[in-house]
């Protein structure tokens, strides 16, 4: 230091203030920098969810419709929740027996097994037959079967021509046929 700056003491307070006023503000105006380029991320990764759910409340009569649909769909090709799975099993296999003896099949035998709840919201009754019917009967029955509402899946079916028959006719088929039906849960 010089004897010069010595001499004005007031001088170099106010220059020391000065510059710790400058770099205060320094510091703040990198502050509020950084909270702005902070804000704007934050904003440009808002702006697509906001888009998203402006477009949902814009569509929310459609999607309404779509569960409306969706729900009768559900009722269409399910049972209701109101019976125990034991009633729809036997039910199903009623009209199972109904659908395949209308299409020109002999049912052998039949059996509704326990319900499985392998799908969510949804117990799934297994029913298996074994019947005996000519090719077209059996085509006849599974088509019946295909458009019965509520709707019963066709698991499995395993065919064997049964060798006992008459000169000339059509050789009738043994058929093993596992279908499934479902029940809501709720």
């Amino acid at each position: 230091m010089s004897a010069r700056s010595l001499q004005r003491p007031g001088l170099l307070l106010v220059a020391l203030v000065a510059a710790l006023l400058g770099l205060l503000l320094l510091a703040g105006g990198a502050y509020v920098y950084d909270k702005h380029r902070q804000a704007r991320e934050r904003l440009e990764q808002l702006e697509p969810r906001h888009a998203r759910l402006l477009g949902l409340l814009q569509s929310q009569e459609q999607l309404a419709a779509a569960a409306r649909r969706q729900a009768a769909l559900v009722g269409a090709y399910t049972h209701g929740p109101e019976q125990d799975a034991s009633q729809v099993g036997n039910g199903a296999l009623q009209q199972l027996r109904n659908l395949l003896t209308q299409a020109g099949c002999q049912v052998l035998s039949s059996q509704v097994l326990p319900a499985r709840d392998d799908l969510p919201e949804f117990d799934r009754i297994p029913i298996t037959l074994s019947i005996e019917a000519d090719p077209q009967a059996l085509h006849n029955a599974l088509a019946a079967i295909e458009s019965s509402q509520p709707a019963m899946l066709v698991t499995s079916l395993n065919l064997q021509v049964n060798t006992l028959r008459r000169a000339g006719e059509v050789p009738p088929l043994s058929a093993a046929l596992s279908v499934s039906v479902l029940r809501r849960r709720s």
